[in-house]
């Protein structure tokens, strides 16, 4: 005779031991405590045995719904506390995860057929890979090319945007405006149009005819100094949640 045992959220995952204590958030890269409320995302494929806790976010960063789901994969985006556990037989403590509340799932018959978005990335110059500390990054496209335009026949070498953010190198803030969903501008110092900043250097020799122009307008790491025009508030999911999982980098 068979017998069904039903179970949730709650029993899969309540009480389940990190892997990492005081994991980071993997949108702003804070640490998080003991006792802090974190949004967890956990998936499964669908033969798999287990699930693996993939992210984990801050309550300021934390999705509120799985925005595109993946075909294959069964997934679970949980609210949840950090706490502390003692092993009394190696009297070593870990740390778990609290009383669990479900905010979304998916089942594997569910979403499209694409693969699992990657970690978001910012390029270096690779002239800069040896320095990092003092260079300029960009936020990459999703291409290899830096989401500003700014510079597309550059070299760069990819890295953990996080990595980036946590160091003191500069975020260029035309990728930033960018990625905000608003255009940069600056006006042309011959002519004073606003002119979207990829088409800056070249409407700037146009409209004088001398190709140094445009060169001693940008600071020493070629970013080209910019005044902020906004066009349009930025992207926003169906509850206007600040982080999207599964999302392509716009």
């Amino acid at each position: 005779m068979l017998t069904e045992i039903p179970t949730n959220s709650t029993q899969l995952f309540a009480g389940a031991r990190l892997s990492k204590t005081n994991p980071d958030c993997t949108a702003c890269n804070r640490t998080l405590r003991e006792g802090e409320q974190v949004t967890i995302y956990a998936a499964r494929q669908e033969d798999a045995p287990t699930f693996t806790i993939e992210r984990c976010y801050c309550r300021e960063c934390a999705p509120e719904e799985l925005t595109n789901p993946t075909l294959g994969l069964s997934e679970h985006l949980l609210q949840t506390r950090l706490t502390r556990t003692l092993d009394v037989r190696t009297q070593s403590e870990f740390q778990t995860l609290g009383e669990i509340q479900t905010l979304d799932v998916s089942a594997p018959s569910q979403g499209s057929a694409e693969a699992h978005d990657e970690p978001p990335t910012a390029l270096l110059r690779d002239t800069h890979t040896q320095n990092p500390a003092s260079a300029v990054y960009h936020i990459d496209d999703g291409e290899g090319q830096p989401l500003c335009n700014c510079e597309t026949n550059a070299q760069y070498t990819p890295v953990p945007l996080a990595e980036a953010e946590a160091s003191t190198a500069r975020q260029c803030e035309n990728c930033q405006i960018a990625r905000q969903g608003e255009q940069a501008t600056k006006p042309c110092p011959h002519c004073n149009v606003p002119v979207g900043m990829s088409a800056w250097p070249q409407h700037v020799r146009a409209c004088t005819g001398d190709p140094t122009d445009a060169a001693d307008e940008t600071d020493p790491n070629g970013d080209p100094a910019i005044t902020q025009t906004p066009q349009a508030t930025s992207p926003t999911t169906r509850t206007g949640v600040r982080t999207q999982l599964h999302q392509h980098q716009e």
